[in-house]
């Protein structure tokens, strides 16, 4: 057991050591804008922001739909866990026809506004 450890311990300590040594290789650091300097890079931020949350939307909703989906055929014919199931598909749908509605409004006002 012992030697197993000390092999292990030699082996990942190795590629550290190794990687320690300076490669001669200069690195550059690249500072990402940080600051909003006009309102068009705040309605980029809140555009990214917006995007990721509609893209988690779905995710969760499909996921949400799936788990519901399995409860129902699990349910082994108990109405109570039917209509349960039911229930949580239609809320699921329910939040996708709200999501892709909300996407389209803002495409809307974006373009009547002049921003799109």
């Amino acid at each position: 057991m012992k030697k197993f450890f000390f092999t292990l311990v030699t082996f990942l300590t190795m590629p550290g050591l190794a990687m320690a040594q300076s490669g001669g290789f200069d690195r550059e650091v690249i500072q990402p804008p940080t600051t909003v300097t006009s309102f068009g890079g705040f309605i980029d931020i809140f555009n990214t922001l917006i995007g990721w949350l509609f893209t988690v939307l779905l995710i969760l909703s499909v996921i949400f739909i799936i788990l519901a989906a399995f409860s129902y055929l699990t349910a082994g014919g108990e109405e109570e866990k039917i209509s349960t199931a039911h229930k949580k598909i239609i809320y699921a749908v329910v939040a996708l026809v709200v999501a892709f509605l909300a996407q389209g409004i803002r495409f809307v006002v974006a373009e009547l506004l002049g921003a799109g």
